[in-house]
């Protein structure tokens, strides 16, 4: 039988590293949220929000290929060990 110990660490590692950073990105999120929320109406011009719109697009972009890159291991069929 395989051992496996060494791939659950690195999946243990990589699920402890991908919940850290969905935290900074909620918490950064929710600072961009506080952000919109204090301006004042009147006070932003139509192309302050298209600006911003457009960065908010590449980031969502990025984002996408980030996770569109990632590859995809394939999973051997399992077999069962019978005692």
């Amino acid at each position: 039988m395989a051992d496996i110990t060494g791939l659950q660490g690195t999946v243990a590692q990589l699920s402890t590293d991908v919940a850290a950073e969905g935290t900074a990105v909620a918490a950064a999120l929710a600072a961009l949220q506080a952000q919109i929320a204090s301006l004042v109406a009147g006070e932003v011009t139509q192309d302050q929000i298209d600006a911003l719109t457009a960065s908010v697009t590449t980031v969502d972009a990025a984002v996408n290929a980030i996770t569109a890159s990632l590859p995809v291991a394939p999973v051997p069929p399992v077999t069962p060990v019978t005692p």
